[in-house]
């Protein structure tokens, strides 16, 4: 959907009044991108933002909305359960998943927790859904116990770089939250500072002959590669 000057475009609108009925019967998502989001003080401006929505609640009832930084994505979510007490963003994965893929200000698989920072307060829990031939079997993190098998409570995950536990769920969405949104905006931003995560990062990259982060590419090897 389009929306310019703070006002929805006809169009938009047309299409919603049109499939009301249709609308009203299934699960609606909204995600709403606003380049004012990206600003270093985009706090300030949130709640107005979250007004340009009115005219959509006014049709349907979005059953999670999403406002970030700035950055323009595009998300398609595998499946969401709803639970007692909220709803259960679950990814199939076939092959690696691990809980310690959302640890940290910079996350090897963030889908799930943009997912879970992009919803207001009815996402209780975030999965994986580990896929086998033999097996299959949920692997994740939510408000409480008893969500589903796998699935661990808040307080004990080991929410960053070096595992500390003992956040209460919303601790753990808030601090994915600021994380993520700063990655959105260096990445708006165009910040490209050469900062490799970790060990592993450098073994698989394909440009270590252009090297500035290395200690094994000090000056007297670059010299004797010249040779």
């Amino acid at each position: 959907m389009l929306f310019q000057g703070k006002q929805w475009l006809p169009e938009a609108m047309d299409f919603l009044q049109a499939n009301r009925a249709v609308l009203q019967k299934v699960p609606v998502a909204v995600f709403l991108v606003c380049m004012t989001l990206a600003m270093s003080n985009a706090d300030r401006y949130h709640d107005e933002v979250a007004t340009f929505l009115d005219p959509v609640r006014a049709i349907v009832t979005p059953v999670s909305e999403g406002m970030f930084a700035g950055l323009r994505l595009r998300l398609r979510v595998d499946r969401v359960d709803r639970v007692d007490g909220g709803l259960v963003i679950i990814d199939y994965k076939t092959g690696r998943a691990e809980t310690g893929q959302w640890r940290g200000a910079r996350p090897d698989a963030p889908q799930l927790p943009l997912y879970a920072a992009l919803q207001d307060g009815e996402v209780s829990a975030i999965a994986f859904a580990a896929v086998g031939a033999h097996a299959a079997r949920f692997l994740g993190v939510g408000a409480g116990d008893g969500i589903a098998d796998g699935i661990v409570p808040a307080a004990k995950f080991a929410l960053t770089e070096d595992k500390q536990t003992g956040f209460t769920w919303q601790q753990v969405k808030d601090r994915w939250t600021g994380w993520l949104a700063s990655l959105a905006r260096a990445y708006v931003e165009g910040d490209a500072a050469v900062d490799p995560k970790g060990p592993q990062t450098c073994r698989l990259c394909h440009l270590s002959t252009l090297c500035r982060v290395s200690p094994e590419l000090d000056g007297d090897a670059l010299e004797a590669g010249d040779e």
